[in-house]
């Protein structure tokens, strides 16, 4: 769990602009806006497209919307280039495992959303509006995991696998 911030630092730094968490920062959010600006964003669960908006609004509030339209619009015409350079017959699952469990990175989060930029498969996963997917061993074994890439894995702990290169695909 983060710490929540020092408020005594950041007014310190004298920001003109605070960018805070909606999420873990919506209970301060008048303390921050009394010292500066102060705009609240998603970020945990945010989807790849979310993430395009927000990176928007924030060329708003700087007052570099022209500049951040332009970027992002570069921005889609590389991931269009990836998109038709990429050729996978492999399927892609964005992971984290640690020592307290493994999710599973859904269809509607962050890395699900470029997986689908990029036109790349991802497993079917079981539904839910969450983006990250909390799955045990023998949920694994029922998304039938043979073929699939997993392109990101943290910390898996020996404890849960018996060895290290359970997850090392790819």
């Amino acid at each position: 769990m983060r710490p929540q911030p020092s408020l005594e630092a950041i007014a310190e730094l004298k920001p003109d602009l605070i960018i805070a968490d909606a999420e873990r920062h919506a209970t301060i959010y008048n303390d921050l806006s009394s010292i500066a600006p102060t705009i609240l964003l998603k970020s945990r669960g945010e989807t790849y497209e979310e993430n395009l908006e927000s990176a928007l609004k924030i060329g708003i509030a700087v007052n570099r919307e022209a500049a951040m339209k332009a970027r992002i619009e570069k921005h889609h015409q590389i991931m269009t280039q990836y998109r038709q350079n990429l050729s996978s017959a492999d399927n892609f699952q964005f992971a984290v495992v640690t020592d307290k469990g493994m999710w599973l990175h859904g269809p509607d989060s962050y890395a699900g959303g470029v997986i689908t930029a990029l036109g790349l498969k991802g497993p079917a996963v079981p539904k839910t509006d969450k983006a990250y997917i909390e799955v045990s061993f023998e949920q694994l074994l029922k998304i039938n995991l043979i073929g699939y890439c997993w392109v990101h894995i943290s910390l898996i702990p020996s404890t849960m696998t018996g060895q290290t290169t359970l997850f090392s695909r790819c």
